[in-house]
């Protein structure tokens, strides 16, 4: 089965910025307001561990982008996004977005930047 290209464009007002797989465009939700995807169908295509999953409608799901964190939390012990440093439950990131930005960074400075 080929896999057409669909580029993201309006599902939260704003681009994602990266072209996925038309088999996975369809399995984007809104949870609340915010862009989710199942984990299931997502990690076919994506190394999914260490992002904080979600439990919604029975399925399992992953924010697409880092979500904003309104409350100040005062212990320092709880674990937090490596990236936005969003409060988590069990995880290193809080999204898809945060996980692939380290990875793109960790890239970069392999490739690019001599000491």
């Amino acid at each position: 089965m080929a896999m057409g290209i669909y580029r993201q464009g309006s599902l939260s007002g704003g681009e994602l910025g990266r072209e996925i797989p038309s088999a996975v465009r369809g399995t984007i939700r809104r949870y609340v307001l915010h862009d989710v995807i199942k984990r299931p169908d997502f990690q076919k295509y994506f190394d999914c561990s260490g992002i904080q999953g979600y439990q919604t409608n029975k399925n399992k799901v992953l924010f697409l982008k880092s979500r904003k964190d309104n409350q100040q939390q005062q212990n320092n012990k709880d674990p937090r996004c490596n990236i936005c440093n969003q409060n988590l439950l069990d995880a290193s990131y809080c999204s898809i977005q945060c996980k692939v930005f380290l990875s793109a960074y960790l890239w970069f400075r392999l490739c690019f930047i001599t000491n």
